[in-house]
């Protein structure tokens, strides 16, 4: 391209799209939307003739690609021109790994990693004025994104705290009382003597999804509860 710049959709508007005796692999797409965030940008597609949906890829950083800009899809994989290089460029697909970025952490990770920095300043792999710096920016992280950033390493390599034993042991007790309640009462279910090891299993499955928005880890807790009315009604009429 002479122009230095990114071919369109335009620029093919009488092309003939190419037989799949031709080429099987390569679909041709034209950039419908981009929406970057967190390290990550969202590329939404249409067809060539600008009507119609594509896929969608998430790709890492910022490409130069703008509305109407050609592209070509493979799979999980996505190409571009590339105008600053004049090369074409080949992606996989992010998606999976921009959901991992963008999860919220804890006080309990910032704690975790601050400590592993610790540990290796005193091993001499990093130096202290590095782990300074990695601490300066774990302090103010907010999401895996943020705290994969602050290290410097990919987000997929990011190492946080373990689940608490303590909110696993309180699940464990939640379902021995609901066991006991069920047993007790002769084998008929009852909700209310129930109740409070439901309460305890959800909370504690609260308590271990700390990546998940509030909503979802409520409801993921409820649902939980009530999951184990089934094995807990099954070891009940054993017992």
């Amino acid at each position: 391209m002479g122009s230095g710049r990114a071919p369109s959709r335009h620029d093919f508007s009488s092309a003939r799209t190419p037989s799949r005796w031709h080429d099987q692999a390569w679909q041709s797409y034209a950039v419908k939307r981009i929406r970057s965030e967190g390290g990550f940008t969202r590329i939404s597609l249409s067809m060539m003739t600008g009507t119609g949906l594509g896929p969608s890829r998430t790709v890492p950083g910022q490409p130069p690609l703008q509305t109407d800009d050609l592209v070509f899809v493979n799979g999980p994989r996505i190409s571009y021109f590339d105008p600053a290089s004049g090369e074409p460029v080949v992606v996989e697909d992010a998606e999976a790994t921009a959901r991992i970025a963008e999860k919220p952490i804890t006080e309990r990770d910032r704690q975790h990693v601050t400590t592993r920095l610790a540990d290796r300043v005193a091993a001499d792999e990093i130096t202290a004025d590095n782990a300074a710096a990695m601490t300066a920016g774990v302090s103010s992280a907010r999401t895996r994104g943020d705290l994969a950033g602050a290290l410097q390493i990919e987000v997929t390599d990011l190492k946080l705290a373990r689940p608490h034993p303590g909110n696993l042991l309180l699940l464990a007790i939640g379902f021995v009382q609901m066991v006991a309640a069920f047993s007790i009462a002769g084998g008929t279910p009852s909700v209310p003597a129930m109740t409070p090891g439901m309460v305890l299993a959800a909370s504690a499955v609260y308590r271990l999804t700390p990546d998940m928005e509030r909503g979802a880890r409520a409801a993921l807790g409820v649902m939980a509860a009530l999951a184990l009315l089934f094995p807990v009604s099954l070891i009940g009429v054993l017992i």
